[in-house]
């Protein structure tokens, strides 16, 4: 009997569906094994080559999430070209200091960078689509988007923000509902577990916790921490750009993950509880699902890129029918 949550419930695929599409990687979570399972669907419904990895322990192999490098520099990592060619600009044209993993960018379908361009991309080349999009998403806080920035950060090292690299990954320069300029930080995951190791954590830190008062315990050691420790970096960045360095007078630091990803919901609730009332926080912290953001693609008026980001990212049955497809042996007939 199938489980009645099928299409919600993400399987433990099974090592022959893997081998058979070139997807299995012995550290994958759940939701990161599904996921790459699907790019590598993704890839091979269009036709495109299957590309390669080298593990930093082992042979060159075949990878079903990766693109070919001809492919890749073609831009099919991305779901329109108008995209594709705006990422061509955006990495030739990055601040000094970006971290642009051109490998990554172009040719692995898992990675977070060209979901980032694909979800927010439209909005940066077309600032009214853009409005009405943020406007779906944050409608108490949008009310007209001025502009976006990718991979950014106001001023790596300088200590008048944090005094190290954090940067986001979008910026959204807005007018807000109240008629103020302000900033959206966002940071976008996919398959991230958030278990990585955490970095040294500049003194600037405990100086902005200390004084925005944005956390209960602003010198939890849990917040300087893995998973908690980029959103703690991230969020008193936000503040920096507004409470020293304005112009923009309100701000909004924004974390976007898929539903099923189960890490960046952990870590998202854990650190919720750290906070102090919403109200009483110079800059408030929302979690959005990648999958709000692909429905609020379509209500703002292109639902067109709306169905090819849920094929791309979003829709499991794929992968479900794999599993469903299989057929036991007819056992022996005993004599």
């Amino acid at each position: 009997m199938l489980h009645t949550n099928a299409t919600r419930l993400l399987p433990i695929v099974p090592a022959d569906i893997l081998d058979r599409f070139h997807a299995k990687e012995p550290f994958d979570t759940r939701f990161s094994s599904c996921a790459r399972l699907l790019q590598s669907i993704w890839r091979d419904r269009r036709g495109f080559p299957i590309g390669e990895i080298t593990p930093k322990d082992g042979p060159r192999r075949r990878s079903g999430s990766r693109l070919t490098p001809a492919v890749a520099q073609r831009g099919f990592n991305f779901l329109t070209r108008d995209i594709a060619k705006l990422v061509r600009q955006e990495a030739a044209y990055r601040e000094y200091g970006a971290m642009f993993d051109e490998e990554r960018l172009w040719g692995n379908l898992l990675s977070s960078q060209p979901l980032v361009f694909n979800l927010f991309g439209q909005a940066k080349l077309d600032p009214a689509f853009g409005t009405r999009l943020f406007r779906a998403l944050l409608p108490d806080f949008v009310a007209e988007l001025q502009t976006i920035h990718f991979e950014t950060s106001p001023g790596r090292g300088d200590e008048r923000f944090t005094g190290d690299r954090t940067a986001f990954d979008l910026v959204a320069v807005i007018t807000t509902t109240r008629g103020t300029p302000g900033v959206i930080g966002i940071e976008v995951k996919f398959v991230e577990s958030m278990n990585y190791r955490a970095r040294r954590m500049a003194n600037r830190f405990n100086q902005l916790a200390e004084r925005e008062r944005l956390h209960r315990d602003p010198r939890a050691k849990a917040l300087r921490d893995v998973p908690l420790e980029q959103l703690f970096r991230l969020h008193l960045l936000a503040t920096a750009m507004i409470t020293d360095n304005g112009p923009p007078q309100e701000g909004m630091f924004v974390l976007i993950a898929p539903e099923a990803n189960r890490d960046v919901a952990r870590a998202a609730e854990a650190y919720r509880r750290h906070l102090r009332e919403e109200h009483e926080a110079t800059v408030a912290f929302r979690q959005v699902s990648m999958e709000t953001c692909i429905e609020a693609i379509s209500v703002a008026g292109d639902p067109e890129l709306s169905s090819a980001l849920h094929e791309r990212y979003a829709d499991f049955q794929p992968v479900h029918a794999l599993i469903a497809e299989w057929e036991p042996h007819q056992p022996a007939t005993p004599e």
